[in-house]
Formats: C-alpha cells, structure tokens, sequence
C-alpha cells in the first residue's frame, strides 16, 4: 500500500499495486503486519470501477470493517492466512561498485522494500565485512514485523549518512535458523534456496525441517 486517503460517501480507499494478487469486490481481506480484517467494497483503477483487480495493476480499494487510523502507508492487504510477517529473513544481497564503504557484520542498515522503511541488522555468513561490488548472502534482523515473499526486491541505505549501499533479493522469508547457529549445512542451503532449480528447492526444505512424526 502505498497512499491511504478517505472520500466522503465512500469509507477508506488506499492505492496499491496487485502484485500477484487478484481481488474482488466483497472479498475478504486481511491488513498486514496487524491482522485487522476488513471487506473489499469496491475497486477503480485509473478512475474506472472494475469488479476484479488483476496481477501487475494499479488499483484503489474501497475498504470497510476498518477505521483510517487502521490502515497506513507500507501495509499490505492480502487474503487471510496467507502471508505471515517475519523479524527475520535471509536475502541474497550485491553492494554497489561505488558504495561508500563495506558493509561489516552487525551493522545497522535501512531496508526498503515496497513502501516500508525498516531498520536491519546486518548478519554476515561467511566473512566480517562485504566490500563494494561483491555479492553475499548475509542473514537481516528487522526492528519490526515486514511483509515479503521469496523473491521480494529490496534495497539497503546507510541510516546517517543517507547513502544507498546496494539491493537483491529475498531467499528465505521465514529461516528456521538464525545466525548464532550458523554451520555449512545453514550456507549450503542457502546457496540452493537463492541458485538452485525448482526441484532442489522443493527437496531442500524437508531437509531442513529433518524426521516429522506421521500425522493421522
């Protein structure tokens, strides 16, 4: 979501990109990182009413069963249950050649991805610092609650001064291991979460989840 506004008559709007993401007026919709649900009234884009929103649009939502100071700028709207907001997520990540120093591990970076501004630390897999025009697949710890997906594109600022470091993209939305418990199996498995083919991947997550008892 990237603009919340209010029309008289007509409840809480806000513009947003459909991604993939296909919506219906009457549709239930849940507003992320909180969880409020709400009810898709109506949908325009480019000031024409439509009855479904498509993948890839730009589109107005007309909401109700939520108050304004519900909704905000960076939320996502989405059906209930299938997205969960993460603290942590493993990213492929490639500094600019000119970036103005490396990035060290624990470091304090701004990460943007769609609207949102979040805070990140920096946690570093394999080496202490990443210098510029080098690519890693470091592990960030958000400040607070983001919405992303495998595949999402970010990119990484320095908070003070304002300078962009670099960008890539999100290999794991929800890692089942955090940087403390770092061991080759951990980086290996990230390298086919980030390169590897579709069956690799599918065969790479009961691996790591390990022996599961048979549910009946």
């Amino acid at each position: 979501m990237d603009r919340v506004f209010t029309v008289a008559g007509f409840g809480h709007g806000r513009h947003r990109n459909a991604g993939g993401w296909l919506a219906r007026a009457g549709q239930e919709v849940v507003l992320l990182p909180r969880g409020q649900t709400a009810r898709v009234r109506g949908l325009q884009t480019h000031k024409k009413k439509i009855e479904r929103a498509v993948p890839g649009s730009r589109v107005a939502v007309n909401l109700s069963g939520v108050e304004l100071s519900d909704v905000h700028r960076s939320d996502t709207l989405t059906t209930p249950g299938w997205l969960t907001p993460t603290m942590l997520i493993d990213v492929r990540l490639q500094l600019l050649a000119d970036a103005p120093h490396p990035l060290k591990h624990d470091a304090e970076v701004k990460l943007f991805h769609g609207a949102a501004e979040v805070t990140a630390q920096t946690r570093l897999l394999a080496t202490s610092s990443l210098r510029p025009a080098r690519k890693a697949g470091p592990q960030f710890r958000l400040s607070e609650p983001l919405n992303v997906v495998k595949g999402d594109r970010f990119i990484v600022r320095l908070p003070s001064p304002s300078l962009t470091l670099g960008g890539g993209l999100v290999v794991d939305p929800h890692p089942a291991t955090a940087i403390a418990a770092l061991s080759r199996e951990v980086i290996a498995h990230l390298e086919t979460l980030a390169r590897g083919s579709p069956a690799e991947i599918l065969l790479a997550e009961p691996r790591r989840a390990g022996p599961m008892s048979w549910a009946t």
